[in-house]
């Protein structure tokens, strides 16, 4: 977002990894809640989902191109990389709801998918399901249907094309048994 806008209580989730942090640490996903912050926006202190309270700074995202160049010394190839812009902000935003498209690349401890009048697009109910840790986290705001599941042409085409070996084809790959 271009201002970053929360208060105290706000449901918030982590977009960026700092694993390694003194106060433990967060991964992109992380979620809990705001219960406190500096006016100036340099800080926040997060309650995660597990219990643990965090404080978090501001990070800085850098868009980067690289390009091979020739080293002028040696004339060898190497990678040049050339910062195109950059923008430092604390690594949260409001999680009340997000898009299955914002959630691709997370990974989550629970979610509610809302399936509404199902899926539009192939493999988005896939990108839904496999941002979950486990099953237990998952709920749906309806059973699914068959109808849920879109499936690009061209996959299918290849699952169908494979060959699938049995069981006894299966057991003559394996090493006898000693």
């Amino acid at each position: 977002e271009r201002f970053l806008q929360f208060r105290t209580g706000s449901r918030v989730m982590l977009v960026a990894n700092q694993p390694n942090a003194a106060n433990g640490g967060f991964v992109n996903g992380d979620t809990g809640h705001v219960v406190a912050h500096d006016p100036t926006g340099e800080r926040a202190t997060i309650r995660l989902d597990d219990g643990r309270e965090i404080t978090v700074g501001r990070h800085q995202w850098v868009h980067e191109e690289y390009t091979v160049t020739r080293h002028p010394g040696t004339g060898r190839p190497h990678l040049e990389r050339q910062i195109l812009g950059s923008f430092s902000q604390l690594p949260i935003r409001l999680a009340w709801a997000m898009t299955i498209h914002k959630s691709q690349g997370l990974t989550l401890e629970r979610a509610h998918i809302d399936l509404g009048r199902g899926m539009f697009a192939e493999g988005q109910l896939y990108t839904a399901l496999s941002r979950v840790k486990s099953l237990a986290g998952l709920t749906f705001s309806r059973p699914l249907q068959l109808r849920d599941v879109l499936v690009d042409p061209s996959v299918a085409t290849f699952y169908d094309g494979l060959q699938i070996p049995g069981p006894d084809e299966i057991c003559a790959l394996l090493p006898p048994v000693t």
